[in-house]
């Protein structure tokens, strides 16, 4: 956790380093730091009884394929928001969104990813950065997701583990219920 005494010592477009003095047990200072990056949005579009996701490639990275999302883009912007505008940029899909669950890191790397569901409703135009990335729409059926998520380009692994519990479990087919739902 990230104390309200720290101060930025460093802010980029994407990660901020904070920097803060602590009291240690044997009565020493000692100062800390922590990296956190602007919180991030996936989104399980769905369309029907398919997923849809992106097979995206970026400079100087190996293709991968993965859910449609990205970083919010001011540190202010509300994940919902940014849910929305990512899925209009990668997809040019509109929809019905709702959010399912979020996974945090804590410690001194602290992440925090927002996983939403959009039910497509319409189609638009796609508003990619030409320079930055390639991005095509693929489909699976939903229930072939977990093939998907355990193929070593599926770039999300947080994902992968957080619904592969689901299947241990015995939430499955519970979990693919709730994605469907509008």
């Amino acid at each position: 956790m990230i104390p309200k005494n720290a101060r930025i010592a460093y802010q980029g477009d994407i990660f901020r380093v904070y920097e803060w003095e602590q009291k240690l047990f044997d009565g020493k200072i000692k100062t800390f730091e922590a990296v956190k990056p602007k919180e991030s949005v996936q989104v399980f579009v769905i369309e029907g009884d398919e997923l849809i996701y992106v097979q995206e490639q970026q400079p100087h990275i190996k293709p991968y394929l993965g859910l449609a999302g990205g970083l919010c883009a001011d540190w202010d912007e509300d994940p919902l928001v940014a849910a929305q505008r990512e899925v209009v940029e990668e997809l040019g899909i509109t929809g019905s969104f709702r959010k399912v669950f979020s996974l945090k890191r804590d410690g001194k790397l602290y992440l925090a990813t927002h996983y939403y569901v959009c039910n497509v409703e319409k189609y638009t135009n796609t508003s990619l950065d030409p320079g930055g990335e390639k991005i095509s729409a693929q489909r699976i059926r939903l229930t072939d997701m977990l093939t998907l998520m355990r193929k070593k380009e599926f770039r999300n692994q947080d994902v992968r583990h957080y619904v592969e519990d689901i299947q241990r479990e015995g939430r499955f087919e519970e979990f693919l219920t709730t994605l469907k739902k509008e």
